[in-house]
């Protein structure tokens, strides 16, 4: 086994092994096949950076620039000609309300041209994968709900079979209750796959256009940025809004999900679910409070980020010259007190965090407790056709309800991410007959 081992190690430096992903047949698609092939290397040894597959040819960093560029360029220099076309109809309007006498009436003033949305952009980047995903995570959402709406109809069929009732048992919905969790798992797979290469496309094409973005800007825009912003886009904000986007999907399909859990809570269980519901409805505006602070302290934050980020490296790079002037003190005051801007910003998103984690971890509980006793007063069934079906409604509910504050307050960091690069890629460029700079060529 040990020379088996020693065969199979590569050698260094070698160039990397193409993609298996690439090549993968249908099959080996659909139940992860090609994946085997590094387990079962890994079972045998320590893996390697040589073992590492090469990138997914649709992942590249250079086919995905392309791409971005493809799609974001037109939206850019029609905005900028829609934006040139303003501020000249502002200026003859500003002109003409010059010359106006006293209380004539003023025409109607030009309206400001609509900003491009980068995040239409991104979503158009990553294509077919994301509609492909939405419709796995719906299939996923389908099968979560089988296996308790066959769970009635098993009981029954347990009881009467105990009871000597001579009617078939029904194996049709038992291997339905044993499937369904096989294509829910196989479903969630795919979709968590499809929206990871999207998530990787996404963070190669903001931090690949900020940097081109920087070699083509004019003074005016120069005289905006700074290094530190420069900096927070790549490393933070292209991080931050492709690390939740796996909650994409389930921002729409959990409502849909708690809609129909309720349904079948009042199909089961009747008005007791009433109660429920209204503690439920009460605690959406918290939650919506909640995500709309953390999403304006996430935006102050990077923002303020932005200079910490610049007084540092400042430091950093002039450590010379600090020291010999002896103004250590002064220059580690500037830190600190970035630091402190900073600090207050990221209080309210913790805060914020806390609040959306503790609703999600005691709205379900509450909500369960609260449906039994509102039952058990108005009805006093406890038939276990309906205890057991009640249980797994309830179950079915609380899933989706934990997860939905986690669920918009990812939602609030990607859009405030996002915003802030389309901010910046929509700053004015120098013409291309003054840009000394080439687009350059990026690596995959």
């Amino acid at each position: 086994s040990q020379a088996g081992s020693r065969a199979e190690k590569p050698s260094k430096g070698q160039k990397p092994t193409k993609n298996f992903e690439d090549q993968a047949g249908i099959f080996s698609q659909v139940f992860f096949v090609y994946f085997f092939r590094i387990i079962c290397r890994g079972l045998r040894r320590p893996l390697e950076n040589d073992d590492l597959w090469e990138v997914y040819s649709a992942d590249r960093a250079d086919i995905v620039h392309e791409k971005l560029k493809r799609i974001w360029q037109p939206k850019f220099l029609r905005y900028q000609q829609d934006l040139a076309s303003f501020e000249t109809a502002k200026r003859a309007f500003d002109a003409q309300v010059a010359s106006l006498p006293d209380g004539a009436p003023r025409p109607p003033a030009p309206v400001p041209p609509k900003k491009p949305s980068f995040i239409a952009t991104l979503i158009k980047l990553g294509g077919w994968r994301i509609y492909v995903s939405g419709v796995l995570s719906l299939l996923l959402t389908v099968t979560q709900f089988i296996g308790p709406l066959t769970l009635t109809p098993l009981i029954e069929a347990i009881f009467a079979l105990r009871s000597g009732s001579s009617q078939p048992f029904p194996y049709h919905w038992a291997v339905l209750y044993v499937l369904a969790p096989f294509l829910g798992a196989l479903a969630q797979a795919h979709s968590d796959r499809l929206m990871f290469h999207v998530a990787s496309q996404m963070r190669s094409a903001m931090m690949t256009g900020v940097y081109e973005k920087v070699l083509h800007l004019n003074n005016a825009s120069s005289s905006q940025t700074d290094s530190g912003q420069m900096i927070t886009l790549i490393s933070a904000d292209a991080r931050q809004a492709t690390e939740y986007l796996q909650f994409m999907h389930a921002a729409w399909t959990s409502p849909l999900h708690l809609i129909g859990a309720m349904v079948l809570i009042f199909r089961t269980i009747l008005w007791a679910g009433g109660p429920p519901l209204g503690l439920m409805i009460l605690v959406m505006p918290i939650q919506g409070l909640a995500s709309a602070m953390m999403m304006s302290a996430m935006t102050e934050f990077m923002h303020v980020g932005d200079e910490r980020v610049k007084v540092t490296n400042e430091t950093i790079q002039g450590i010379k010259v600090v020291k010999y002037s002896g103004l250590e003190d002064t220059f580690s005051d500037r830190v600190r007190a970035a630091r402190a801007k900073q600090a207050k910003p990221l209080r309210k998103t913790y805060l914020g965090n806390v609040l959306m984690v503790t609703l999600s971890r005691v709205e379900p509980t509450f909500v369960n407790v609260l449906a039994f006793v509102s039952y058990a007063l108005l009805y006093q069934d406890t038939r276990p056709e309906v205890i057991f079906s009640a249980l797994a409604y309830l179950n079915l509910f609380s899933a989706p309800l934990a997860y939905l504050p986690i669920t918009f307050a990812g939602m609030a960091q990607i859009g405030a991410s996002m915003n802030r690069v389309g901010d910046f890629m929509l700053l004015p460029e120098k013409p291309p007959s003054d840009d000394k700079h080439p687009s350059p060529a990026v690596a995959p």
